[in-house]
């Protein structure tokens, strides 16, 4: 079995060369897409009849309001369908606003720009943070740019989501773990606008007795809640709970296409799985995610290999997470991919990397033509690889062939 297995296995066929020309053919079709979707659109209105970030329009709306003096108005459905209608000039479709108050402060500012300027503002701004911490983490700026094919970056950057926001704020978090364990703190306490991407950290924080940074998140999601009350009035929490309470078992029953859905949750209610049967795996999965989680970190294999498995076990924690939400996988591929370049590569890591970083383009289609959802398989995939990793240590690591990056300039590697 094994020889059969092996050409999946080692995968020496996905060499570097092959990689790089891929994520730069991929690159340039992904650029031409969207130059013809702002090409076609008119007065930002694509060809179908869709504005031009849609999913901003609801970030936008509640700034609106709360730059009004209505903030608790954006968790009122009538109120910010009426701003969006407002703000567009029409009615494109209802987005509901189901964020915390800690997001509505972070995004405030955004509706004293026109809605045009604030899209672009928001994407432009929140994807050169992303580019930062991932040049950051690799410094030469033509390797980092083959990994910006990735996907889940260009659903963020059309539909105007926060998939960069997250990705930059763990990107800051893994650079500083260990000589600024308070600005660490502060980038995952900031990470509170979006509850589920941080289960895994103060479970992560505690196993490896970071405490200052515990501390320093703690203090900086306390720091926001203050703020946020003081901005927008107590009553600002009971409609935000509210609106979270009336709109979660929604979207359990798929106000949100479950295709969409990166869970274990998602992938077993698009297959026709009850709700009950898919919270259930979901508990398995978030249970044993985070056990492996802790036996991986007891280790202490490092502040990158940490942070590294703190971002792979996220998707896989929470059962409402979705497609744009993957871009933080960038950062642990980043670190496999870094580890490879030095060390060569474990069994599987090609092939799961390859799958991993395409699967936010095909798994739509896939999910389509087959009633099955793969999305989960390849971030558990991530997950398993970084454990992998983190477990034999970079010394003892097998030569598997090539290394990605090794002397050519234009690798995919981010050491």
């Amino acid at each position: 079995m094994r020889p059969l297995l092996s050409p999946l296995r080692e995968a020496a066929w996905l060499n570097a060369e092959r990689a790089t020309i891929a994520g730069w053919m991929l690159l340039a079709g992904l650029v031409l897409i969207v130059a013809v979707m702002l090409g076609t659109s008119q007065n930002g209105i694509n060809m179908r009849g869709v504005p031009l970030g849609g999913d901003f329009t609801c970030y936008f709306s509640a700034s609106w309001l709360a730059l009004r003096g209505t903030a608790e108005l954006a968790y009122d459905a009538v109120a910010i369908r009426a701003a969006q209608i407002e703000v567009l000039g029409g009615d494109y479709g209802f987005l509901p606003f189901f964020y915390p108050p800690l997001w509505l402060l972070m995004i405030l500012p955004l509706a004293l720009l026109p809605y045009a300027a604030a899209h672009a503002a928001f994407v432009g701004g929140t994807a050169f943070a992303c580019w930062r911490g991932l040049r950051a983490l690799h410094p030469d700026r033509w390797a980092v740019l083959p990994l910006l094919a990735f996907p889940s970056f260009w659903s963020n950057a059309v539909s105007g989501q926060n998939g960069f926001v997250s990705a930059a704020l763990l990107a800051g978090a893994t650079l500083n773990l260990d000589k600024r364990p308070i600005l660490a703190g502060v980038f995952f306490g900031l990470l509170a606008y979006k509850p589920q991407l941080g289960l895994a950290v103060p479970l992560a924080l505690a196993v490896t007795g970071r405490w200052r940074t515990f501390a320093a998140a703690t203090a900086t999601v306390l720091g926001l809640a203050l703020a946020a009350t003081l901005a927008f009035g107590a009553g600002i929490w009971a409609a935000w709970l509210g609106s979270a309470a009336m709109g979660m078992p929604g979207m359990a029953r798929g106000a949100v296409d479950f295709e969409r859905f990166v869970s274990w949750f998602g992938a077993v209610r698009f297959a026709g799985g009850g709700v009950g049967l898919a919270y259930a795996v979901q508990a398995v999965v978030t249970v044993g995610a985070a056990c492996l989680l802790v036996v991986s970190l007891r280790r202490r294999p490092g502040a990158r290999a940490e942070a590294a498995l703190i971002v792979a076990c996220t998707p896989l924690l929470a059962h409402y997470t979705l497609d744009y939400d993957l871009a933080i996988l960038a950062l642990p591929m980043a670190w496999l991919l870094s580890e490879a370049s030095r060390d060569g590569f474990l069994p599987w890591e090609r092939l799961g990397l390859a799958v991993a970083f395409i699967m936010p383009m095909v798994s739509g289609a896939l999910a389509s033509a087959t009633g099955l959802h793969f999305a989960p398989v390849a971030t558990t995939a991530v997950f398993l690889l970084a454990v992998q990793r983190a477990a034999v240590g970079t010394a003892a690591a097998p030569v598997t062939g090539e290394r990605f990056g090794g002397g050519s300039g234009v690798g995919l590697s981010f050491r």
